[in-house]
């Protein structure tokens, strides 16, 4: 397994980079592989808990990173601020998909968070541009 630390600038936020770690079971051509994003909770980090255990366990790649405010990843932490998260995760999707992973049929991302006592299903879409 190749474990790679990254740090993508985030442009919501000037001087502000996610930091996440990019597990893969065989580094190369990426092209058709799936790629697990493993989030964290309110008040946690990537690898808080189970995190890092759950990715060196996947039968496929991995990515987990800090949202803003959190552990490694600067800014400021904020209490329910699910709308910056989902700005992290479209971020950090966007890089990965343009900058790793190579385009080819759309794929629906989809992730559940739970903030408080509420959650959300958020479904991204891969850009047609990559």
């Amino acid at each position: 397994m190749s474990t790679i630390k990254l740090s993508i600038p985030q442009p919501r936020e000037p001087g502000v980079s996610i930091v996440g770690v990019l597990e893969q079971l065989n580094p190369g051509n990426t092209h058709g592989r799936k790629l697990a994003l493993i989030l964290h909770g309110s008040l946690g980090h990537k690898d808080y808990l189970y995190q890092k255990r759950l990715a060196h366990r996947l039968p496929i790649d991995s990515f987990r990173f800090d949202f803003r405010g959190n552990h490694e990843t600067g800014g400021e932490w904020r209490v329910g601020a699910l709308m910056n998260d989902v700005a992290d995760i479209e971020v950090v999707v966007t890089y990965l998909v343009k900058g790793i992973w190579i385009c080819g049929r759309p794929a629906r991302w989809s992730f559940a968070r739970c903030h408080l006592q509420s959650s959300m299903d958020v479904h991204i879409r891969r850009s047609k541009e990559c």
